[in-house]
């Protein structure tokens, strides 16, 4: 009998991300190449201590990050992920 581990991992674009930390997670996925991918931009929500942040990413960087995720993630042929 084969066993295969699922893990789920939540990050993504968040308040104050920085250019350089968005990188970091580029490259942290594309070491690992997850069989799937999943991600989302970061929404302000009234109520949220995250929504009084003074460093908030502007609506267009955080689309962009979660874009580059994806098409990452999308690029990737097909069974080029496999358990080890």
């Amino acid at each position: 009998m084969r066993w295969m581990m699922w893990i789920a991992i939540s990050a993504g674009p968040c308040t104050g991300e920085t250019a350089a930390e968005h990188d970091e997670l580029m490259r942290f996925c594309r070491e690992f190449k997850f069989e799937r991918l999943g991600a989302f931009a970061y929404s302000e929500e009234d109520g949220t201590p995250a929504a009084q942040y003074p460093d908030q990413v502007d609506q267009a960087v955080r689309d962009l990050r979660r874009d580059q995720l994806i098409q990452m993630q999308q690029a990737w042929p097909p069974g080029s992920v496999s358990p080890s």
